[in-house]
């Protein structure tokens, strides 16, 4: 890789927003921070098609190819806009900064630092709360240049394995850990965005109450678990929701472009929204043809080439998934560790967000922010009726993601009305909405990390507000594993430490993979006594690795964490005994707060 690779993307990607910012001032708005908001998504979105059509060709994708593309897209866009100009004579305004767009913006990534904070503290530990965030960072950490451009997911792990390897000044998983922390932001953010688009003079208690009930709400919760590409997704649905208010009005179709980019990336981090988000083009195109007194049918076929576009996308990308080992009808009845009780979440606030569209029914604000939801109910309806057949709970339980901040949205507006005549009481409402989020970081004392894998299963199961959980879990930061694990295991890897005799290749550990995916990736040793194609996940394997260790005086060392008494609870095994067998059988010779190595006697 050329050194300065990263310094050319970051210049290169600053003209194509400006330039971005520029022909969009030109055209409809002179707004520059929602500008740069959808021109940096349709970039990641660009991005995220070329690593697709390279990963279809068998082509690597590498840093300098990134930048020859948007070097390509800079350069078409600035014959296209000189063409425009000519043709259309039309006259570029100044930009200007929108004081609430801005300050929405801020926010959102104020408070998605404060809740990152909150759960992977100061160190900036990575979530082990399952293997999914282990799984994400193995897929960036290494190389700094991807062999193979990715053709399933691309955008998520293109701009996250660019963000590890561009900054020297802390080490890659911190860095990771900072990467989804600007994913929340910008989901938060995009949410936000639909907000000032729909409410234009919200003021700063309205939009600070939404984006605290955002982000503290369910894309926290999908933080917490490492559903990183999921919470990256949800940004660009909310983003193309708010440009498509932009484009309602609008008769140039060249926004719809862009809407279609914002879809496309969608489609391209988690293809988990793509009905959500083709569903509210629809819902949307209906609506807007009615509302504009337009022939349906008309604006169906106008709208058609993009749809196709991003159906064709979705099909392409998926391709390998489809047809791949775990067909969809597998995939789909995957269990999960997520709650059945969906609707806990959602009661709340469905009878404000009802209230509040029976009240403002006449007002284009409330019927387009309805539209959105009806959309994404639909979808999640349809989740639900598969869940009845046998489907997983997980597929209906996502959906929350983007059905649950929309209904925030709608509850909030309700607040906002009252406004208007009980100004006090309105004021009441959104401290005590305030009050009730933050209060429980206050209050729930929990156990202190040595004792929390005895909570670990209840937190998995034990049904309860997500504002609750995300509370609790964070009492735990970050529940498993400290500083002081992931230092110990540092040592193992630079070999600075005497945990393991000489420098084994694989050693027996016993866990879940939560945890014990970290242990490879900070040690380099492989942590089984035999090659695993399970994802490190059936218990059956951890029972394999015990026995081998137990039975192979060759093997000496054992890792213990705290959490493989969840698989022996799984197999109604004496945890207590396996534990004293290892014990008389070995000494302890190294230990963490979730960590603990031993060493057979004699060895």
């Amino acid at each position: 890789m050329i050194t300065n690779a990263p310094l050319t993307y970051f210049l290169l990607l600053c003209i194509y927003l400006f330039l971005f910012v520029c022909i969009r001032s030109s055209l409809y708005s002179r707004e520059a921070i929602s500008g740069i908001h959808y021109g940096l998504l349709s970039s990641i979105a660009l991005q995220g098609l070329t690593s697709m059509v390279f990963g279809l060709a068998g082509i690597s994708l590498t840093l300098e190819r990134i930048n020859l593309t948007t070097l390509v897209t800079i350069l078409a866009m600035a014959i296209w806009w000189g063409l425009h100009r000519r043709s259309s004579k039309i006259i570029v305004t100044k930009p200007s900064v929108n004081i609430v767009t801005l300050s929405s913006h801020l926010l959102s990534f104020l408070l998605a630092l404060a809740a990152g904070l909150l759960f992977f503290t100061a160190d900036l530990i990575p979530s082990s709360m399952s293997g999914d965030a282990a799984r994400h960072f193995m897929a960036i950490s290494d190389p700094a240049e991807m062999s193979q451009a990715m053709t399933y997911k691309p955008i998520y792990y293109l701009w996250a394995g660019i963000f590890i390897h561009s900054f020297p000044f802390l080490q890659k998983d911190q860095l990771f850990v900072l990467f989804n922390i600007f994913a929340l932001g910008l989901s938060t953010s995009s949410c936000l965005l639909l907000f000032t688009n729909l409410f234009p003079s919200a003021r700063i208690l309205p939009i600070f109450t939404a984006a605290l009930l955002v982000c503290f709400g369910y894309p926290l919760f999908i933080l917490h678990y490492g559903g990183y590409t999921l919470l990256l997704s949800s940004a660009f649905l909310f983003s193309a929701m708010a440009l498509l208010l932009e484009y309602k009005d609008v008769k140039d179709r060249k926004l719809y472009v862009v809407v279609t980019l914002l879809v496309i990336g969608v489609v391209l981090t988690h293809s988990y929204l793509a009905p959500d988000a083709m569903l509210v083009l629809v819902w949307f195109a209906y609506w807007n043809a009615r509302r504009q007194g337009k022939n349906i049918l008309t604006e169906f076929a106008q709208h058609m080439p993009f749809w196709l576009l991003i159906i064709l996308v979705a099909i392409v990308s998926n391709q390998g998934v489809i047809t791949g080992v775990d067909s969809f009808a597998q995939i789909i009845v995957t269990r999960g560790f997520v709650n059945d009780s969906v609707f806990l979440n959602l009661l709340p606030f469905l009878p404000f967000a009802g209230i509040y569209f029976v009240l403002r029914r006449q007002d284009e604000s409330a019927q387009t922010l309805l539209v959105f939801i009806v959309a994404v109910a639909i979808f999640s309806l349809a989740m639900g009726a598969l869940y009845l057949y046998g489907a997983a709970p997980y597929y209906l339980n996502r959906n929350q993601i983007i059905l649950l901040p929309l209904l925030i949205l709608a509850t909030v507006a309700l607040i906002q009305t009252l406004e208007q005549r009980h100004a006090a009481f309105s004021r009441l409402l959104y401290i005590a909405a305030a009050l009730a989020v933050i209060a429980p970081y206050i209050f729930i004392q929990n156990p202190p990390l040595s004792i929390s894998h005895t909570r670990f299963r209840e937190l998995l199961f034990d049904e309860q507000l997500v504002y609750l959980e995300n509370a609790s879990n964070a009492s735990f930061s970050p529940l498993q594993m400290t500083d002081r694990d992931r230092t110990l295991m540092r040592e193992i890897g630079m070999r600075k430490s005497n945990c393991l005799d000489g420098i084994p290749d694989k050693v027996a550990a016993l866990d879940v993979d939560q945890e014990v995916m970290w242990f490879y990736f900070y040690t380099h040793i492989y942590p089984s006594l035999f090659q695993r194609n399970d994802g490190f996940t059936e218990p059956e394997n951890y029972l394999r690795n015990y026995e081998e260790w137990k039975s192979n005086p060759a093997h000496s060392n054992i890792v213990v964490f705290r959490n493989f008494d969840f698989w022996r609870e799984n197999m109604k095994l004496n945890d207590i005994m396996i534990l004293n067998d290892i014990k008389s059988r070995a000494s302890l010779v190294c230990k963490g707060d979730s960590i603990e190595i031993y060493r057979k006697f004699g060895s």
